[in-house]
């Protein structure tokens, strides 16, 4: 019963992921006489220790998913609105003639930082080396 009740935390902490059930299988190994549950939950942490990152890569992902999705909901119902009931996107916008410049300026100066961060990125390419201290 003790092992069956560690396979089940194993295999809720690592999410469903099936490929690593063996190594969990393992993991959980249990004795009457080494600590059975005290080694089989040690033995389950460290085998899901590794998978850690890529859970809370996972939440965080999916956490800026929702953000996005409730602001662009939020946009949606908003449009064309600014300012509800007063001010539009088009009344709100620079003259024409003045997005053309900045549009023009973009054009200019985008390849410019492009090419210098790639220059930059070349000349210091293997250059820099791990911090020491002596």
């Amino acid at each position: 019963m003790v092992g069956v009740r560690c396979h089940a935390a194993c295999v809720g902490a690592h999410l469903g992921q099936v490929a690593e059930l063996a190594e969990l299988r393992s993991a959980c190994a249990h004795s009457p006489r080494d600590g059975g549950v005290l080694r089989g939950a040690w033995g389950c942490a460290a085998a899901s220790a590794h998978t850690l990152g890529s859970v809370l890569l996972a939440a965080f992902a999916g956490a800026v998913g929702i953000f996005m999705l409730g602001f662009h909901g939020l946009a949606y119902s908003f449009f064309p609105y600014i300012v509800p009931d007063r001010l539009t996107v088009w009344q709100a916008a620079a003259a024409p003639e003045s997005l053309m410049i900045i549009f023009v300026g973009a054009l200019v100066v985008l390849p410019i930082i492009a090419v210098y961060s790639a220059f930059a990125y070349r000349t210091f390419w293997g250059k820099a080396t791990d911090l020491r201290y002596y």
